[in-house]
């Protein structure tokens, strides 16, 4: 992440605390679309996450909110719902690591 903004870490700081509000957002719509079971909704939000997890580095977040953006009504509900817990760890991960690097930065 630090080589998106040219090492910088006061820029960092920034979008993380960007990534911080989006990707609890992103999850609250997530959750919500899997309970109205809207794949529409759930691919676009999951599509999101994933490009903003990819600009901070969170690989491993972004490769699981990919496969949640490729699911489709085809799938299991609890391999969805597997993934979807998987993913939300994944991202909270991201956020303590983040809030964490804001903290000692900041």
């Amino acid at each position: 992440a630090r080589a998106t903004v040219g090492g910088d870490d006061g820029l960092l700081s920034e979008l993380l605390a960007i990534y911080i509000g989006e990707a609890i957002g992103l999850m609250k719509e997530i959750r919500y679309a899997i309970d109205e079971t809207d794949f529409g909704t759930i691919r676009k939000a999951a599509h999101t996450l994933k490009g903003a997890s990819l600009s901070t580095g969170a690989i491993a977040t972004s490769q699981l909110a990919e496969q949640v953006e490729a699911a489709d009504s085809e799938i299991p509900e609890e391999q969805l719902s597997d993934l979807i817990v998987q993913l939300d760890m994944s991202v909270q991960k991201v956020i303590d690591d983040a809030k964490d690097f804001i903290e000692k930065t900041g």
